[in-house]
């Protein structure tokens, strides 16, 4: 996933926005927050996080 976000972060024209969206993680019974995990490693490829948003 790390080097689909950086792919992004390469081809993506300055101050245009791309959207991520992905589920909840189950495992073994546990929660994976998922969502902050991909945003600490977009921000570490150079995106801006914009915020997280739930449903």
């Amino acid at each position: 996933m790390g080097s689909a976000l950086s792919e992004i972060a390469r081809v993506l024209k300055p101050g245009k926005a791309a959207v991520v969206v992905v589920g909840t993680s189950r495992l073994r019974g546990i929660d994976v927050e998922t969502h902050k995990g991909l945003a600490a490693l977009g921000v570490a490829t150079g995106l801006d996080l914009a915020g997280i948003g739930t449903r």
